[in-house]
Formats: C-alpha cells, sequence, structure tokens
C-alpha cells in the first residue's frame, strides 16, 4: 500500500516545494521509500533528467532530498510561459508545443488522464508519494480545469496540509478564507494546517490558533520558523519579481548585476553567488539603476525576442553598451543569444510570426532557434577555470564560430565563447545552466574578476552544499512540525 499527503498552500511561494522536500528527507531517514509528485508546475527554472527529457527545478531537488533519481513521472505537466498568456506544455519531460491557456485548458481531459497515468505508476515503486499543490488552495476560477490541486486530490483520496506564509502579514485571514472556498467534499480532505517563516515568540500565536481551529476544525500541526542562509534554490522566478532580490549588501568587492528583462528563465543559476562573502548580487531593469558594476549578466529567457524589446525599451541596450572595459558581461543560454550579432527565428518559435533581430552585438557569433530542443547534462574543463558540470536546454544552435570557445566538450563542441579581441575575454557567454553550483568553478570565476581589479584572491569559496542545506532543512523541520501525527494521519506507523 502506498501512502500519500498532499502539502497545498494559502498562494504561491508559502514554502510548499521545501515542505515536501524536508518531509521526503525525514521520511527517508525512517526507513521509507519516498517519492515527490507535483502533477502541474508552471516554472522557468526547469532542469534536465534521464536521456534528452525536462522537468521542474524543484521535483529535482525534492527527489534528491528523498535519495532517488528525478523521473519526469514526478512532474508530468511542466508549462513554461513563452508569451503573454502562452506557455510552452512540457508532459512527461517532452515539449508539446506552445499554448494560448483556452487551448490548454481545453485538453484538461489529457493532462489529466497523464497525470493519474504518472501518479500510480509512481505510486507502485514507493511507500510514500509527497504532493504538492500549485498556488493557492482556492483558485476557485480554475476549479472547473484544474489537474493539481483539490481535483486531484479527491481523484486519490489524499489527506492534505494547508501551509500559510505568515511573514508578509494576513496568514489566519488567508487560512480561514481558503477553507471557507472549498467545497464539502474538499474541505473533507484537509487534515491540518502549518504555519511557515515565523519569526518571533512562538506563543504569542496560540490565541490565534485557537480561535482558528474552533473556527474551522483543523489542527495546527506546525510553526516553522525562518530560516536564515538556508542555500536552496527557489522552486521558480516569483522571487526574482520581488523588489528586493539579491543578496542585500550595499557593500562588497565585487558589485554583480542580474539583468531583468522579463521571461527570465533558472534564475537559481544564480543564487549560489549570492552566498558569496565577496559579492553584492542586485537585479536591474531601469537604466538609471545600473551604476558601473563589475559584472552584468544576462540570464536565461524563455523568450530572447521579448527579453530584447524589453531592454530597448528599458535603454539597457546601450547603457551596457556605454560601460567601460573594467565591466564584464556574462551571458547564460537566452542571455548569451540577446549578446550576439543577429537572433534568427524562422520558425517563430519565440517571435511572432517568425524573423530576425539584431543582437546587441557584444559577442561575435549569431543564432538560430530551432524546433527541436537540446537537453542534455554535460560536464567538461573551462579555459582556465578548471572542471564543471551543468546541463543545456535551449532551441538555439550557433550560426557561425568567429566567437572564440572558452570551453569545449568531447563529441559536442564548444558550449561557452568569449570575445575575440585577443584582450582579457570580459565579454562570455555559454549555453550551460548549473556552472555556479560547483564550489570551485565559481570561486575561480569570481577571482578571475578580482584579478582585474587588482585585488587578490578571496581564500576559498562558501559551501553550496545541498546534501548539508537539506539535512539543516530537515532537522528544522523535525523539530518544529509535529512529525508523528503527520505520519499518523498518512496512515504511516
Amino acid at each position: 500500500m502506498t501512502h500519500s499527503l498532499m502539502i497545498q498552500g494559502t498562494a504561491s511561494n508559502v514554502g510548499k516545494s521545501l515542505i515536501v522536500a524536508g518531509l521526503g528527507r525525514i521520511l527517508t531517514r525512517r526507513g521509507y521509500k519516498v517519492a515527490p509528485f507535483k502533477a502541474q508546475n508552471m516554472s522557468l527554472n526547469a532542469g534536465v533528467c534521464g536521456e534528452g527529457l525536462e522537468m521542474g527545478r524543484a521535483q529535482i531537488l525534492q527527489a534528491f532530498s528523498c535519495g532517488c533519481r528525478p523521473d519526469t513521472r514526478m512532474n508530468p505537466v511542466l508549462l513554461k510561459p513563452d508569451g503573454e498568456g502562452r506557455s510552452e506544455v512540457v508532459l512527461n519531460g517532452q515539449s508539446q508545443g506552445s499554448f494560448g491557456v483556452r487551448e490548454y485548458h481545453a485538453e484538461r481531459e489529457r493532462w489529466m488522464e497523464r497525470v493519474l497515468s504518472s501518479f500510480h505508476s509512481l505510486a507502485k515503486e514507493v511507500d510514500v508519494v509527497l504532493l504538492e499543490g500549485a498556488g493557492s488552495i482556492a483558485e476557485i476560477n480554475l476549479r472547473d480545469v484544474d489537474i493539481v490541486n483539490m481535483a486531484l486530490a479527491k481523484k486519490i483520496g489524499c489527506p492534505t496540509l494547508l501551509v500559510g506564509n505568515i511573514d508578509p502579514g494576513g496568514v489566519y485571514g488567508a487560512l480561514v478564507g481558503c477553507l471557507e472556498l472549498l467545497e464539502p467534499e474538499e474541505r473533507s480532505l484537509i487534515r491540518g494546517l502549518v504555519v511557515n517563516r515565523f519569526r518571533g515568540d512562538e506563543s504569542l500565536l496560540e490565541p490565534a490558533h485557537r480561535m482558528v481551529s474552533e473556527r474551522t476544525g483543523q489542527p495546527f500541526l506546525g510553526v516553522v520558523p525562518h530560516l536564515e542562509e538556508l542555500n536552496l534554490p527557489e522552486e521558480d522566478s516569483v522571487s526574482f519579481f520581488e523588489p528586493d532580490w539579491g543578496n542585500g549588501r550595499s557593500q562588497a568587492d565585487l558589485d554583480i548585476v542580474v539583468l531583468d528583462y522579463g521571461f527570465v528563465s533558472n534564475i537559481n543559476d544564480l543564487e549560489p553567488l549570492g552566498m558569496e562573502g565577496d559579492v553584492r548580487l542586485r537585479k536591474v531593469s531601469q537604466r538609471d539603476e545600473l551604476g558601473a558594476p563589475d559584472v552584468v549578466i544576462l540570464p536565461g529567457s524563455r523568450n530572447v525576442f521579448h527579453s530584447l524589446k524589453r531592454l530597448r525599451d528599458k535603454g539597457l541596450d546601450e547603457a551596457i553598451k556605454l560601460l567601460g572595459k573594467q565591466t564584464h558581461i556574462f551571458g547564460i543560454c537566452g542571455g548569451m543569444m540577446l549578446m550576439g550579432e543577429k537572433m534568427v527565428d524562422h520558425e517563430g518559435i519565440e517571435s511572432d510570426g517568425g524573423g530576425e533581430v539584431e543582437g546587441l552585438g557584444l559577442l561575435p557569433l549569431s543564432t538560430k532557434l530551432d524546433k527541436d530542443k537540446v537537453l542534455r547534462e554535460l560536464q567538461g574543463d573551462w579555459n582556465g577555470l578548471g572542471e564543471w558540470r551543468g546541463y543545456e536546454m535551449h532551441h538555439g544552435r550557433i550560426l557561425n564560430e568567429s566567437a572564440k570557445p572558452l570551453a569545449v566538450v568531447d563529441k559536442i563542441g564548444a558550449v561557452a565563447y568569449g570575445d575575440a579581441d585577443g584582450g582579457e575575454r570580459r565579454v562570455q557567454g555559454t549555453w550551460v545552466h548549473g556552472l555556479f553550483d560547483h564550489d570551485e568553478f565559481r570561486r575561480s570565476w569570481l577571482n578571475q574578476i578580482r584579478k582585474s581589479k587588482g585585488l587578490k584572491d578571496w581564500p576559498s569559496p562558501r559551501n553550496w552544499s545541498l546534501e548539508s542545506s537539506l539535512d539543516r532543512w530537515a532537522d528544522h523541520l523535525d523539530e518544529h512540525l509535529e512529525i508523528p501525527a503527520i505520519m499518523k494521519l498518512m496512515g504511516l506507523d
């Protein structure tokens, strides 16, 4: 018999994905074989698993936390926004093309059939499936097309915990309001409430908990304090669009800017940079915010044509070109395409109707978009910076080879390029995601920039260890959640 539990939230970004990851590690430690499951994930943070398949990065992290290999059955439907009201639909790791909202909803039964098939197939192989909802549990405007929240919980009879984030305020109104908006059959599956990201004296919450429990009949099964410097990747790019994204340092040896140009993808590529003690990491979306940074990073983009237009509308294209030679410019995947001389899209994959456009002209290369997506894990040696591991996930292809290769992979060729002027290669781009997860590579890259400023090497990298961070997080949840009660409601002794 497979046991299951669904973690749902009052809203997006309340901590559902990390609570699933932490519970997965707690139960794995207790000897259970556990798998995560999120039926439908809308996220531009995706990764590669298996042979040419992709899934949400959050489910990859959850699988790692549960000690199992990532499997696309854990995230059967991945939605990747690629235009206004449109998303690429990735079904069990394979792209189905771009759908408008109504087109996607019209095929709800197709998606639900695949969701249920994936869930039941996965459930046969494990003791416990930990499911994650999406957005709010009470998205009543989407009730008729739901495949990930209460519609799924009802289909499989899954007990559910409702999580609220107390940090921005209003958590009790959100918890009660969500429960009030559920149908009686849906409400009957709720087994308890959790308050996440609390700061302060927990005893001050007791009157509110008593009132909410009396009103709803739901027990509180934990108050999870905010945990500083957890160093686990975000599920999606929601936090990137908050005004205070970055590490909040006003002073540091290195000022690193990340450009916000819309449809930014895989922003967690950059999160390890923010924990380094000599780095100020900040976001820029307006020309007057740019200043004179040491590094400008153009992150991945799910729609390079839209991103290029946003850069030009904001005047950031010209502002970047006016920066002095002391500024390093680094592009990742779509960001590298933007830096090139030209982008071609005759298939209309990301442009309206197809076409071509001049890029920023920072790298001597041109790219085209191809319907077939490159999806692969790879590793190699970066010229002067040592070994790295990462993955490619892009429609782009290089049209010319006048840029200098910085990283070459056997049987694949170049996957990173630098400017061709023979200088210090302060303009660089790569297809590879996940580079900065690797401590030695990240530190070597940062020390190269320090050297260009006349600074000594920073002595050693911080440890970006998912293993130790997940252990720390699981210990934290074990202390602050009612784990015996949660296991009991799942039918576990």
